[in-house]
């Protein structure tokens, strides 16, 4: 999943960057079926990241959070993004909260 969506990153082409965002939900719908009981946050980081690159900032912002009020709340890798998110949905002052 990770992978897909920093080759989404990183192309120009719009085709190859729906493709790769196809890869990405596919992948990730294959995660799950692996994911043991009390790893479902990794399924939550994956669905956020696709929130993301999709602009749904409110279901990325909801699931950044639930991330972090499940013992992530030092992991860089959720607040920043989740500072982008509340930032690009219009809470310049909350992004900022989460940045300090």
């Amino acid at each position: 999943v990770d992978t897909a969506l920093l080759q989404r990153e990183q192309t120009e082409d719009a085709a190859e960057k729906a493709r790769y965002l196809d890869v990405a939900k596919a992948q990730r719908d294959e995660l799950k079926k692996l994911v043991d009981v009390g790893q479902e946050w990794e399924l939550d980081l994956r669905d956020a990241r696709i929130a993301m690159v999709e602009q749904d900032y409110r279901k990325a912002i909801a699931l950044f959070e639930k991330l972090r009020s499940q013992g992530q709340s030092d992991n860089q890798s959720i607040l920043l993004p989740l500072a982008e998110a509340l930032a690009r949905s219009g809470s310049e002052g909350m992004a900022r909260t989460v940045y300090e």
